[in-house]
């Protein structure tokens, strides 16, 4: 393929492969169980635990358009590269944290998830802008889907592995061991980030900020998109910690199953990107949007239902995960293509920014309310529903439930299921969520 600045599009398209297989890995820990196990081994409740998992998204929601705004002015790489550093001591601090007591464990928890997450931010907000002039128009949508698929598959097998580690240890110097290789493998991104190009130097004289997001916001259809996008996190974005709560304080569930069951989300996950990539290729996003919406709702009444079925509660909830993985797979390839059908090529960093921002903020805002909800106990821990008797976690997922199948009336805020319109297909990005 053509060379660009030394390097050909092929090796760096392999190294973007490389480094996400190897740098998605920590994010993954936030959201299969794993940090939710390592809180809870800490001594933190499982209030606290929602809050802290919640925190990520939070501190992306309120980072994230700055610091594309950073990325369009002052270099997407630049910007990404800081920000990779950041995640880098963010995590190294998560992994020390058992080592002090548990009033500093808390601070120290906090410190490490916000500096990881604010480096989050600043890498993922140029990281689309600068990919699109790396990966020709006519291969996006098969090296996207690699790329997807290369960085599950890594985190299924990663996982196995560590359920594996749990099962015989499961003490907090082995979850130590597990983080501190993790926080190697962010240095191994790093590595290949910054061998990457950035082809598209050149930056004029850029708007201001508040301008860049008056145009932005000014894309027809656009703003209306991000708020279903923002709806349907704030309904969905909780369940998988509630889930996993749910397995832990009363399903009573060991450590390894709870971390088995989260890598099942992944596995979901897989088939999602798989299956629904071809959906949208033959019949556009307004199908995948509509099956997406009422799925969400369906599995959660499932999953409060999970006693009425004849096999095991592990099995059950392990076929809900798997279902719910697929299902939100599916989702975030229909809101990724919307999206970039919708934004301009102007400022793009802050464009797609600005619906990812919108993402962070449903699941940010449905987790820490979760959290706050069972602080404050106002949930019964103990009720009966139609004979089967019931959690306040099954409140908060029947409430979603509800929700969900009542809002359906806000698919008409995405384009393509108002307008019945074919979008095209072929820029389906998901490397990073």
């Amino acid at each position: 393929m053509k060379t660009m600045d030394g390097i050909t599009r092929k090796k760096a398209m392999r190294f973007v492969i490389m480094a996400q297989s190897a740098g998605m890995l920590a994010t993954i820990l936030f959201d299969n169980g794993f940090m939710l196990a390592y809180l809870s081994k800490i001594g933190i409740c499982s209030a606290d635990v929602l809050m802290f998992l919640s925190l990520p998204s939070l501190i992306i929601f309120v980072f994230l358009v700055p610091a594309a705004h950073m990325a369009d002015v002052f270099g997407k790489k630049m910007i990404g590269s800081i920000g990779l550093v950041g995640t880098i001591i963010g995590f190294a601090v998560i992994s020390a944290t058992g080592i002090f007591s548990f009033q500093a464990a808390i601070s120290t928890v906090f410190f490490g998830i916000l500096l990881f997450s604010i480096g989050y931010a600043m890498f993922v907000s140029g990281w689309f802008a600068l990919l699109d002039p790396i990966v020709p128009v006519e291969f996006r949508g098969r090296f996207f889907g690699n790329l997807r698929l290369s960085w599950h598959i890594t985190g299924v097998i990663f996982t196995l592995v560590v359920t594996a580690f749990l099962k015989i240890y499961s003490s907090i110097s082995v979850y130590q061991i597990i983080m501190v290789g993790v926080t190697i493998l962010l240095f191994a991104r790093l590595f290949f980030y910054v061998k990457l190009p950035e082809i598209d130097k050149h930056r004029p004289l850029p708007d201001s900020f508040g301008k860049s997001i008056a145009k932005a916001m000014a894309i027809p259809g656009y703003l209306p998109f991000c708020a279903y996008t923002f709806f349907i996190m704030f309904f969905t974005g909780a369940c998988p910690w509630i889930f996993s709560l749910l397995e832990k304080d009363v399903l009573k569930f060991t450590e390894y199953q709870i971390v088995l069951l989260g890598n099942l989300l992944f596995v979901g996950s897989i088939i999602g990107f798989y299956f629904g990539g071809k959906v949208i290729d033959r019949y556009g996003t307004k199908t995948i949007f509509l099956i997406c919406h009422m799925g969400f709702g369906a599995i959660l009444v499932l999953f409060v239902l999970r006693n009425v079925f004849s096999t095991s509660l592990l099995v059950s909830v392990g076929i809900l995960t798997i279902l719910f993985g697929i299902v939100r797979a599916m989702s975030g390839i229909a809101i990724t293509t919307e999206m970039m059908s919708l934004i301009s090529k102007e400022n793009k960093s802050l464009s797609t920014s600005l619906n990812f921002m919108m993402y962070s903020g449903g699941i940010t805002l449905s987790g820490m309310l979760s959290g706050k909800i069972i602080d404050l106990k106002l949930l019964s821990k103990s009720w009966i529903f139609f004979g089967l008797k019931m959690s306040e976690y099954d409140t908060l997922l029947l409430f979603c439930a509800m929700m969900i199948f009542l809002s359906v009336i806000l698919l008409g805020l995405v384009p393509s299921v108002l307008q019945n319109k074919q979008i095209e297909t072929h820029y389906i990005p998901q490397g990073t969520r």
